[in-house]
């Protein structure tokens, strides 16, 4: 029949219920999505609150981690498949917190995709090292350098993204006492999030930190990206042409 034709009446009824559908379907996502943010906010907000001396220190550690949150958001609106790339998320938080040393720091590794949950996760992540190396490490010190160096290592049995920190160049004290809310979001945040571990060190030298989570739904290597992803730019950019190194 002429309705059942390419372009006729039945295919248009049908091409419209699948646009409903699939918008209902972004609808039910984005709410989830805001529903799981405010959750995290309002958690985030009391932890701060209970961590902090003053008001006016509560406002500026609560203010860096929302912002983090904010830039981790506006990043997954940005692309059609709802994703962060990693690369991109840590050029823009640097860019962010630490516009004011961009020759102190070196970036390095593979593109990597991040869902929302470890997208927010790495934007605090990242965020609260930033904060710690200004105040206490290595973008306090004049001679301070911080390499951040990620990629994809094959275990059985499934691969695992692996994320280091390292700061030099600056001397801290040793590792010891009750570790601040910080370290504490950072190393209980991973297991809780992405089901991989954290472990931040203080060695007299700088800040490390080194993490380890499964690939999976919630991090993604990409072995080509399909748009979506902005140029890296700044002096922060990570030089082309740089591969996974087997050791950190």
């Amino acid at each position: 029949m002429i309705s059942d034709l390419p372009g006729g009446p039945k295919e248009q009824e049908r091409l419209a219920c699948d646009e409903l559908e699939n918008r209902q379907a972004s609808a039910l996502l984005l709410q989830h999505r805001i529903k799981n943010m405010l959750a995290n906010i309002r958690a985030l907000a009391a932890q701060t609150y209970c961590n902090s001396d003053t008001l006016d220190e509560f406002y500026e550690a609560f203010e860096g981690r929302l912002q983090a949150l904010a830039l981790a958001q506006g990043m997954l609106g940005a692309r059609k498949d709802g994703m962060v790339n990693l690369t991109d998320l840590v050029l823009e938080q640097l860019l962010s917190d630490a516009a004011a040393h961009p020759d102190a720091v070196s970036t390095d590794g593979p593109d990597v995709l991040l869902e929302p949950d470890a997208a927010q996760t790495f934007a605090l992540v990242i965020h609260e090292l930033i904060t710690n190396a200004i105040k206490h490490g290595a973008l306090g010190s004049e001679d301070g350098r911080i390499s951040v160096r990620w990629g994809i290592h094959e275990r059985e049995p499934q691969p695992y993204f692996q994320f280091d920190w390292r700061e030099t160049g600056v001397s801290i004290a040793p590792d010891g006492g009750n570790p601040g809310f910080g370290r504490r979001l950072i190393e209980e945040a991973v297991p809780h999030q992405l089901g991989g571990e954290a472990k931040l060190l203080l060695p007299p030298d700088g800040c490390r930190l080194h993490m380890s989570v499964p690939v999976g739904q919630k991090i993604r290597l990409v072995t080509s990206l399909t748009g979506g992803r902005e140029e890296s730019r700044g002096a922060f950019a990570t030089a082309p042409g740089q591969k996974e190194r087997d050791e950190c």
